[in-house]
């Protein structure tokens, strides 16, 4: 193995734990994928979700949270597969 590949492999996203994050830890598979700021804003709404669910309010986030992490489950491999794809390219450039 050469120290490129060896430089691509330690660099790039794995799917297996890519949906591992996401069904475990929601929000952090995000910022694994480098979604930070929507993975920021996911986290966050899920906070103020739980705090806010004694006043029924919290129903409505949790809910539209749930379809947006389930939505999620879709593009993951199209995110991986993209960075991967777009880590190799700049990989390519600078040899």
């Amino acid at each position: 193995m050469d120290v490129q590949q060896a430089e691509f492999d330690s660099k790039k996203k794995n799917i297996i734990l890519a949906y591992l994050l996401w069904f475990f830890l929601p929000g952090i598979h995000r910022i694994y994928l480098n979604r930070i700021g929507t993975g920021i804003l996911f986290i966050l709404s899920a906070i103020i979700g739980f705090v806010t669910l004694v006043f029924i309010v919290g129903i409505g986030i949790l809910i539209v949270l749930g379809i947006w992490w389930l939505i999620d489950a879709f593009f993951i491999h199209k995110w991986v597969e993209n960075i991967n794809l777009t880590l190799l390219e700049d990989m390519k450039k600078t040899q």
